[in-house]
């Protein structure tokens, strides 16, 4: 085996066990069954204290309301990740939907044009929120639909801890809502399911073997 099979052993070793400890990090917060909770519950948490007032983040709500309009992306063109311009085509790697409850004054506006939340103009910039979704079913930037759509359900994991929204990401948050502290958002990823503690031991136990039997080869020549 060459050294660039041995490096790339190395490197695969240390890409796995860095994913298996990210898995184990969720599952210290999250158990495999979800918990029923509310999005109004939700909203009332403080990022920084999720460990403590939930004690399982991995949660189950809805009804709610998908905000896709608003939707904040990072994509990738030509196999490289960025944040500039972007067209119909390009493929998007994380994907941010502001979600909102139905009893919310923004979703009786938009659902009721006579009500007086819609008589008062009420508009993005006028709300905060508090939850948003990462979503891993778009796909493209085309495929992000154009109008507000109501979820039945929403299954997943708070991940503040491990994927906190990058500074690019929060600056294209406050361009729609003028009034949001990014810093107070929750991040539910959605359909994400906890890993056994079995399956996390051996990822570990994959990855470091990998790294051990890769470093050895290299440096025993």
């Amino acid at each position: 085996m060459n050294r660039f099979w041995q490096i790339m052993m190395m490197s695969g070793g240390l890409w796995v066990t860095f994913f298996g400890w990210q898995e184990y990090r969720v599952s210290q917060l999250a158990r495999p069954e979800a918990a029923d909770v509310s999005l109004l519950e939700l909203e009332k948490l403080e990022v920084g204290g999720v460990n403590q007032l939930v004690e399982n983040a991995h949660v189950r709500f809805g009804p709610c309301l998908a905000l896709y309009p608003a939707t904040v992306y990072s994509f990738r063109v030509n196999g490289v990740f960025g944040t500039g311009e972007s067209g119909p085509n390009t493929a998007v790697k994380d994907a941010f939907v502001p979600i909102l409850p139905l009893d919310h004054p923004l979703v009786k506006a938009l659902q009721n044009p006579d009500s007086s939340e819609a008589r008062r103009g009420m508009t993005l910039n006028d709300i905060k929120f508090h939850v948003l979704l990462k979503t891993n079913q778009i796909e493209l930037v085309r495929d992000i639909p154009r109008e507000n759509r109501q979820l039945n359900q929403v299954q997943g994991v708070i991940i503040n801890d491990i994927r906190p929204l990058k500074a690019e990401e929060e600056d294209l948050l406050q361009v729609n809502f003028r009034r949001l502290k990014p810093e107070q958002v929750i991040i539910v990823e959605e359909g994400r399911i906890p890993w056994g503690a079995r399956s996390i031991w051996a990822l570990l136990g994959l990855g470091g073997g990998l790294f051990l039997v890769g470093g050895w080869l290299f440096f025993s020549r």
